[in-house]
């Protein structure tokens, strides 16, 4: 028997079980899954520099227990961490959602009610699924929530954006997309892909995932900059991230 059978998951992915180490289910998977970790870090310090409001560091924050919690689900397979994986997510579509929904000038009595609604309505798909309970429909719940906040995105692009704002909602749904062509292949061509070297394309859109959650925040940031008249300088390649030593016009 090998180290963590029973598997417990609902999910087995298409990486070979226990391929590069004894002790590790799904190696590459487990280890791609830091790209969250090393997100969340970066996103922490930047924030800290441009004094972030709470609800982006809580989002910075909510990148490493994704991260953590998706090492842990893909480095054992058991449906406890897989709980650790998929739940955060949902909690971070939430908190962005939050931040959107909030971006504006509002009133302090609305901040509340929304709070209060996605902590009761995230609460209760936490409880349904950590009961094996409707995961079609969780799965298909995060989904509707995702491509809600990619239209706030676009949205407010619209709105208020300009040519700096635009790049990175552009080059965060670039990263979305390739991210959801590697999940879709690594599901539907699993058998193909073992035949030959399995590229593992879901350890691909952990780090495609991982960019396009940074996109993301750096895309409100900007937005939350904007409405405040005030502009900020990015800097960086792949990884972009603001200039803290000054702003721009």
């Amino acid at each position: 028997m090998k180290y963590w059978e029973p598997i417990t998951s609902s999910i087995d992915w298409c990486e070979l079980n226990y391929e590069v180490s004894d002790y590790i289910v799904e190696f590459w998977n487990a280890v791609s899954s830091f790209a969250f970790v090393a997100i969340g870090l970066l996103n922490l310090y930047i924030l800290s520099k441009i004094k972030g409001t709470p609800t982006e560091k809580w989002i910075s924050f909510l990148y490493i227990i994704v991260g953590l919690g998706s090492a842990a689900f893909h480095g054992t397979l058991k449906f406890n961490y897989q709980l650790w994986d998929e739940i955060p997510m949902v909690w971070v579509i939430s908190s962005a959602l939050f931040a959107y929904f909030t971006l504006k000038p509002c009133t302090r009595a609305y901040e509340i009610k929304l709070l209060v609604f996605f902590v009761v309505y995230d609460g209760f798909w936490m409880i349904l699924h950590s009961y094996h309970a409707f995961v079609i429909l969780f799965q298909v719940n995060f989904i509707s929530m995702y491509f809600l906040m990619v239209a706030s995105m676009y949205s407010y692009q619209k709105q208020i954006g300009n040519e700096m704002s635009g790049k990175i909602l552009r080059l965060h749904t670039l990263c979305l997309l390739v991210a959801l062509v590697s999940w879709l292949s690594d599901k539907l061509l699993c058998k193909h892909l073992n035949d030959t070297m399995n590229p593992q394309l879901h350890s691909w859109w952990h780090v495609l995932m991982s960019l396009s959650a940074h996109y993301a925040l750096l895309f409100e940031i900007l937005l939350r900059y904007k409405l405040s008249d005030d502009r900020i300088k990015l800097k960086g390649g792949l990884v972009i991230y603001p200039d803290t030593q000054g702003h721009t016009n």
